[in-house]
């Protein structure tokens, strides 16, 4: 897509060449507290206050008290925001979708405030969380009115805050069928609405092929599509050429944790050993289809909390970047020229 295209933010159109610098898969509103079973988290039956000391040990078990996983306060993303701002950011993209209490006046409110772009997401993410949203059976055509709608007219209930993107719309290990129509319903109308479609797959499975298959089935351009969480996937090389082969855009969007992930005991490659893959993988060629993101989404990935923030990106990751090879053009690539062409409407 042109640079000189259209983004959708909360706050209306931009030209794509004023996003500046980007962070492809974020959270800045969201409430993931009924997810913490599923990830395998037994949370304290009696947690008391989110506190130093509740922080501390949800850095090792994020599911350990329940307030973690509801990133429904204001004043610390904001104040990381800005420090994100500060550093050189200028966009953000919030990939929460319906089920997990997307908030649009919360990041219109945010925008505003800290002076950066935010581009929403639309959609549904997985079955666990949009079942008491989708009817059984009729979740592609259910998927697919929903983002039309929001696309169309703003969210509801707001003066017309409007989506720059479809996703993260979920799938499982395995993808679940409904989630999969979910997918479909997803891709039909980023056809139709011109809007670019992000998929989250679970990070711990190897399920590309089989939601790249259905996207394929509806026609839509992989050249269009995203998909996130791939940090999990470093050093399986060949995999990851074989999909960066088909066109898509991949999201090494895991970095900064330093928690379990969606599985207690189990946690994404090191910084460093994401940053040396993106370096390699931008060196033969890629480089075009890759972004870079933190998926911050719990309270711990706060500063305030003890964790980096949202500048954990531009104050130490850029600078790693430079110490495996890559230049500054090949940092320009991975956080502006490419999210401000993958986030261009297509139509």
């Amino acid at each position: 897509m042109s640079p000189d295209g259209v983004v959708r933010t909360v706050l209306g159109d931009i030209r794509a060449s004023a996003l500046g610098t980007t962070l492809i898969h974020e959270h800045l509103y969201m409430d993931c507290s009924d997810l913490a079973a599923a990830h395998g988290y037994v949370p304290d039956p009696d947690p008391g206050a989110f506190d130093v000391a509740a922080a501390a040990e949800c850095r090792w078990n994020p599911g350990a008290h329940p307030d973690n996983y509801r990133f429904t306060e204001h004043d610390p993303v904001l104040a990381d925001l800005m420090d994100y701002r500060d550093l050189g950011g200028g966009a953000i993209v919030d990939a929460t979708p319906f089920d997990l209490a997307r908030n649009p006046e919360a990041l219109a409110r945010l925008s505003r405030e800290s002076g950066l772009h935010v581009i929403m997401g639309t959609g549904y993410y997985l079955e666990a969380t949009h079942r008491a949203f989708l009817p059984s059976g009729d979740e592609e055509h259910a998927t697919y009115d929903a983002i039309v709608s929001d696309h169309r007219d703003g969210a509801t209930g707001t003066a017309g805050i409007r989506p720059g993107m479809i996703g993260e719309i979920g799938t499982s290990d395995p993808p679940t069928a409904a989630e999969l129509r979910v997918v479909r319903g997803a891709a039909r109308a980023s056809l139709d609405t011109g809007l670019p479609l992000s998929i989250h797959l679970h990070p711990w499975g190897d399920n590309a092929d089989r939601v790249l298959s259905v996207v394929a089935e509806t026609g839509l351009p992989i050249e269009t599509v995203l998909l996130n969480h791939m940090t999990t996937a470093v050093g399986e090389d060949e995999r990851l050429r074989l999909l960066l082969q088909t066109g898509v855009h991949l999201s090494f969007d895991l970095f900064g944790f330093d928690h379990s992930l969606l599985s207690p005991g189990r946690w994404p490659p090191s910084d460093d050993q994401g940053v040396a893959t993106i370096a390699a993988l931008q060196a033969e060629g890629f480089g075009s289809q890759i972004m870079m993101s933190q998926d911050v989404g719990v309270r711990t990935r706060l500063r305030q909390y003890g964790g980096w923030g949202y500048g954990h990106m531009l104050r130490h990751l850029v600078p790693l970047l430079g110490t495996h090879g890559v230049s500054s053009a090949g940092i320009r690539q991975l956080f502006v020229d490419n999210p401000a062409a993958f986030l261009t409407l297509h139509r």
